[in-house]
């Protein structure tokens, strides 16, 4: 039983990190200038993943303007924090953050009894999307965000940009 535990956390967590490196090369190809146009997918890959600081575009309204995707660079934290902070303390330190949520979302889904299906299946989903974060701030030193909802009633008006992983 204890396979069939890790197999669920692998998967998701995979699927996660996938479905975040595929939304995010899909904003890089169609909201900025980078030069990943009309090429051969490898080549469109390999140029997504060594491009850096592309120029936004334009925006994608869906929902008459409640959502917005537009390309972000988010060297911070989750609504900006710490974006200001020098940069050769800002990425040992998320670096060392990431590093420890990996750890401790591992460890927590660890001692989650195998029944706790809902918990273990969040835990997967968390972990993927902190790998999916972690892989941008290695290659990128900051994360791409994309996603903007714009609610006029919401507290928090407007909401900070994010991407699949948050």
């Amino acid at each position: 039983m204890a396979g069939k535990k890790y197999i669920l956390l692998v998967s998701l967590a995979l699927a996660m990190l996938l479905a975040d490196q595929i939304s995010k090369y899909w904003v890089v190809a169609n909201l900025t200038r980078a030069p990943i146009g009309n090429q051969a997918c490898q080549a469109n890959f390999q140029r997504f993943w060594s491009c850096q600081h592309p120029r936004p575009t334009r925006r994608q309204r869906l929902f008459d303007t409640a959502l917005t995707f537009n390309y972000v660079e988010n060297p911070g934290a989750a609504w900006g924090l710490f974006q200001d902070t020098d940069s050769r303390f800002r990425l040992p330190f998320f670096v060392a953050i990431s590093i420890f949520a990996v750890g401790f979302i591992g460890f927590y889904y660890h001692k989650t009894p195998y029944e706790n299906r809902i918990l273990r299946t969040g835990l997967a989903l968390v972990l993927g999307g902190a790998l999916g974060n972690f892989v941008d701030r290695i290659r990128l030193t900051y994360v791409i965000d994309f996603i903007r909802m714009d609610f006029g009633f919401w507290p928090f008006h407007p909401w900070p940009t994010y991407n699949v992983a948050d």
